[in-house]
């Protein structure tokens, strides 16, 4: 499941650790809620209730093509 197939309004559950592309560290069994999904030159900005998390298409590529691998919804 790619990046963009997340669902607005949805809550998503962190399945492992990873940073984003400003070294914020999402922990394994961190709830977010989404509530806005952006992309501006190959960064996306998921702005979440909790926080927001910003992922570059490329340095993060295995999360933007496999999100699904990183966070599942709860």
């Amino acid at each position: 499941m790619r990046l963009t197939d997340l669902e607005i309004g949805a809550r998503y559950v962190a399945r492992r650790d990873f940073r984003d592309d400003r070294d914020v560290l999402v922990l394994e069994g961190d709830a977010f809620t989404l509530r806005r999904l952006t992309s501006d030159r190959g960064t996306f900005a998921l702005a979440f209730d909790e926080e927001t998390l910003y992922l570059d298409e490329q340095r993060q590529s295995e999360i933007v093509e496999h999100v699904d691998r990183f966070l599942r919804l709860i």
